[in-house]
């Protein structure tokens, strides 16, 4: 061994010492030759003396007093002399490529703060899981394997490709690289036992919690993840040995406070993570308490598990497994009432899994406690379930979720990820994830939600260019107001003004404020002000009447006045507020080009563009849409052939399941 290794392996142990020979000649037997060996045993209750005498002088052996795996494996950490750190666990076995591999690539990229691959999982001489990866951790959204990883990173290469030396078999597995919080923050993806660190970059986030006993890994990757590029393999390197010492009641009770410790840490502090993966904070935060709600249920704590459950469903209200789970913890709570009034009786039953003993006595006590669960079901089930109800729990808080959320932000929460497919261009997927959200209204406990449910879909139907669609979804609204609302914004994108016009002169008492901005489209500018004036927040007052003022220019034939006032809009407009900001933009443009500047016109035109998931969630997507086909000819008109076909292929790509009679979709057929 030189004086300084190219890599220090940290092996943790505590207690259980069966399968610590197997790791530790895993370790030995590296096809690596320059490389430090540490092991630390973290206040072990037994002697492990006698089982490393055979290993002593080829490992240092460090012992502390018992604070959890993640500060074991720091203390390692700080002993280490490498710059290459690889961690490994004490019942687990890596195989002998590991680590020459990972420090070769380390080494092939150099702004790289990791690399960790794939594992699989083997119970004594079975697999059990050949890719956790993909049959266990990237499930979140049933999504496949190869879609997530590639989406995150990007195209892979291989270590063939880089010059790496691997088993043959291994040459051509794909290698991703990259910056990619996202993916780390959404599942637990990178174990430290299968991966290799930078130190110096590790050092840099301040270690693993000393909080955690569990998921420690997933949280420390987490933080690295937000600051440094990171490197996947893809092939199993590392074997996790799965055990009876790790099932015990009280270590899945400590994994699921765990998961909400860690899913706190990664997202609460972070306000640009959550903001750019809201649909995925919300599964997590969601997840998390059903995880801690199956726990309380099991320990018969059913008051503390209601209200895990409604945690759960706030977060995602289609969540099915939080429903069938509250009627379960319902029914057990029941049933452990029956069993505390009549003894004799409700010993028959056990309460907490709600099973059957085989019993005489259960025809009696079953059927009564059934009878009783019944009755107490219905009142219990509709108050814990109100939603509207506010929550000032400290875990909803920590979560860094709304303590009140009202039907609206529901909605939004349960169109967000439709809307996020639509914004990355998988089209199918999010038409057919809205089609399931259609055919399950009836399950959302209220009217209230079911409304603001079909309203959002009414704006996506019309971002994918089906009118028909559009027009069925607006005619479920029981709010004729909004019902004449949305159904004007439809003429508008089907291209029909005069529909859009007379719908708008009637008399009813518009809610919406962006509804003026199609009245000043038709001309109906006293009306639109008047909308605008009672609804707009004084922040969005003065650029609303600015392109409304603008819009009653351009039909008077004053382009001058009308681009003076575009041009204050588009100075003082929020993305929040998309479909003034994209009407403003895509009419100043249109000005401008007038003028002869069309250099000019294109570069307001490709700021927008940019604007992509806020145009689809504010219900703006058609705006965001005409704005790109107004680009696409301005650089045809440039001579800029090359771009003027991709932005059309990208158009046609987003309207691919549009109406044949939807103008914009028809222009593109035409072209």
């Amino acid at each position: 061994m030189s004086m300084t290794p190219s890599v220090t392996v940290v092996m943790t142990a505590y207690s259980n010492f069966e399968y610590l020979p197997a790791a530790i000649e895993s370790v030995l037997d590296q096809d690596i030759g320059d490389f430090e060996f540490i092991l630390v045993d973290d206040g072990s209750t037994g002697d492990i003396r006698p089982i490393i005498a055979p290993y002593l002088g080829r490992l240092r052996y460090i012992r502390q007093d018992n604070r959890g795996p993640g500060v074991a494996r720091d203390t390692g950490v700080d002993a280490a002399q490498a710059e290459f750190i690889a961690f490994c666990d004490s019942d687990d076995i890596q195989h002998g490529f590991r680590l020459s591999s990972h420090a070769a690539l380390l080494r092939s990229f150099p702004d790289a703060a990791m690399v960790f691959s794939d594992l699989a999982t083997f119970d004594g001489d079975v697999v059990t899981f050949p890719s956790t990866l993909r049959e266990r951790q990237l499930g979140l959204f049933r999504r496949d394997f190869h879609e997530a990883i590639s989406e995150a990173f990007g195209k892979p290469t291989s270590c063939a490709a880089l010059g790496i030396h691997v088993p043959r078999e291994l040459e051509k597995h794909p290698v991703y690289s990259g910056h990619v919080p996202g993916l780390i923050a959404a599942r637990h993806v990178a174990w430290d036992g299968a991966s290799m660190f930078r130190k110096s970059m590790m050092l840099t986030v301040g270690g693993h919690d000393p909080t955690l006993r569990y998921l420690e890994d997933w949280s420390f990757v987490s933080q690295l993840s937000k600051k440094y590029e990171l490197v996947f393999w893809d092939v199993p390197a590392y074997l996790y040995r799965q055990h009876s010492d790790q099932l015990t009641k009280q270590s899945i009770q400590v994994a699921a406070r765990s998961y909400r410790d860690v899913v706190e840490k990664v997202w609460k502090d972070d306000v640009g993570l959550a903001a750019d993966f809201p649909q995925l904070h919300k599964e997590l935060v969601s997840i998390a308490y059903l995880r801690n709600a199956h726990c309380a249920m099991d320990a018969g704590e059913y008051v503390r598990a209601k209200a895990d459950l409604v945690n759960c469903i706030r977060a995602v209200p289609l969540r099915r497994h939080g429903y069938t789970q509250m009627i379960r913890c319902t029914l057990g709570q029941t049933t452990e009432k029956v069993r505390n009034t009549i003894g004799w009786l409700g010993s028959s039953i056990d309460a907490r899994n709600f099973r059957v003993a085989r019993r005489p006595a259960f025809g009696i006590a079953g059927a009564l406690a059934i009878l009783v669960a019944i009755g107490m079901f219905s009142s219990e089930f509709t108050s814990i379930l109100n939603l509207n109800k506010t929550d000032t729990s400290p875990e909803r808080v920590a979560l860094g979720g709304n303590p009140e959320q009202t039907p609206e932000e529901i909605a939004q929460g349960i169109v967000d990820p439709i809307y996020l497919l639509w914004a990355n261009g998988r089209i199918l997927e999010a038409f057919e994830r809205s089609q399931s959200v259609v055919h399950e209204l009836p399950l959302l406990p209220s009217d209230d939600i079911r409304q603001h449910v079909v309203a959002k879909l009414v704006g996506f139907s019309v971002s994918l260019g089906r009118i028909e669609d559009a027009i069925a979804l607006s005619e479920k609204l029981l709010d004729i107001e909004l019902r004449t609302e949305l159904q004007a914004a439809i003429s508008f994108a089907n291209g029909d003004k005069e529909s859009m016009r007379k719908l708008l002169e009637t008399d009813s008492t518009f809610k919406e404020s962006s509804t003026a901005l199609l009245m000043s489209m038709v001309g109906l500018r006293d009306r639109a002000v008047e909308l605008v004036s009672s609804a707009a927040v004084p922040e969005q007052l003065m650029p609303r009447m600015n392109v409304i003022s603008a819009m009653a220019a351009m039909q008077a034939g004053d382009k001058k006045g009308a681009k003076e006032q575009f041009e204050a809009a588009t100075k003082q407009l929020d993305i929040s507020d998309a479909g003034y900001f994209f009407v403003a933009t895509d009419m100043l443009a249109g000005i401008v080009k007038s003028e002869g500047d069309i250099d000019a016109a294109i570069g307001i035109l490709e700021n927008t563009m940019a604007q992509r998931d806020a145009a689809v969630r504010n219900g703006s997507a058609i705006f965001w849409l005409m704005c790109q086909k107004n680009l696409a000819a301005m650089y045809d008109q440039s001579s800029r052939k090359g771009e003027a076909d991709a932005l059309e292929r990208k158009l046609r790509e987003r309207l691919i399941l549009a109406d044949k009679s939807f103008p914009l979709a028809q222009s593109l057929i035409e072209a």
